[in-house]
């Protein structure tokens, strides 16, 4: 189970993109009720954050990494994704799932 991440301009067009699907080998971790915004992340469908929710994200995405997954790689590019698109006008990061 994965998900394509991407950076996109306010009509859907791709910025950036991470790449190697993003992958953890123990989806639970996801769901534990401390996130604030990844546990919302769809397995099946795609999930958006916009800038205002990019603050929670990484910070999600800082925690995560902490658990010592093996996608720790993985979570800093998507970090620096987010960072990135932070600090611009109009930009998501959306998580494209299976």
């Amino acid at each position: 189970m994965g998900w394509t991440v991407i950076k996109e301009d306010f009509e859907g067009n791709e910025i950036e993109k991470l790449s190697d699907e993003f992958r953890l080998s123990n989806i639970d971790v996801l769901y534990n009720s401390n996130y604030q915004v990844i546990k919302y992340l769809d397995p099946y469908g795609d999930t958006t954050f916009n800038t205002l929710m990019l603050e929670d994200l990484i910070s999600d995405l800082i925690e995560l990494k902490n658990l010592k997954t093996e996608s720790a790689n993985q979570i800093d590019k998507i970090i620096k994704l987010a960072t990135d698109s932070k600090n611009e006008v109009h930009t998501f990061i959306k998580f494209y799932g299976d």
